[in-house]
């Protein structure tokens, strides 16, 4: 009977060991915050506006992933501000090769790489300001892609062949 208990006992133990490593596990992923930088800011030929590269990270289960932000010159980088909201980007992607964001003229936007896995792309920006309603300016960025290897976008380890 002694042994049964003792059995039993150290199955109890084991079983919330168990469950207090899960909890303790989980509620520190859900804890963690992405962290955002800046990494470049490359203005346009007129000075208009500006094509900013975030860089930002999950912690260290996870890679770095960059977006690409077209905003108007000087508009400081701020991750809670709306101009930087994730979806606001033309860019999103991570597993670089040979990455480069350069404008080839005042209102064309070339984002170049050899492989890439490429999250979001939109060809098209434009700027409005909605705190100054009145102040509608006409001025629409187009954004392009361009693969500098022949061949596929995604590595092999990307494509899960090797």
């Amino acid at each position: 009977m002694r042994l049964q208990e003792t059995k039993m006992s150290f199955q109890h133990l084991v079983a919330a060991l168990v469950a207090i490593i899960s909890l303790l596990s989980v509620s520190a992923c859900l804890s963690f915050e992405w962290a955002y930088e800046e990494k470049d800011r490359i203005p346009s030929p007129d000075q208009m506006v500006e094509a900013v590269i975030v860089r930002g990270n999950g912690g260290a289960t996870t890679g770095f992933v960059y977006w690409v932000y077209i905003v108007p010159k000087g508009l400081k980088f701020d991750k809670d501000a709306i101009s930087f909201e994730r979806g606001r980007a033309v860019f999103s992607g991570d597993h670089f090769t040979d990455f480069k964001v350069m404008w080839k003229e005042p209102k064309l936007l070339e984002i170049s790489y050899g492989q890439a896995r490429i999250y979001q792309f939109r060809n098209y920006w434009h700027y409005w300001n909605p705190a100054k309603d009145e102040e509608y300016v006409k001025y629409v960025v187009e954004a392009k892609l361009a693969q500098l290897t022949g061949g596929s976008a995604l590595s092999e380890e990307d494509r899960y062949l090797k």
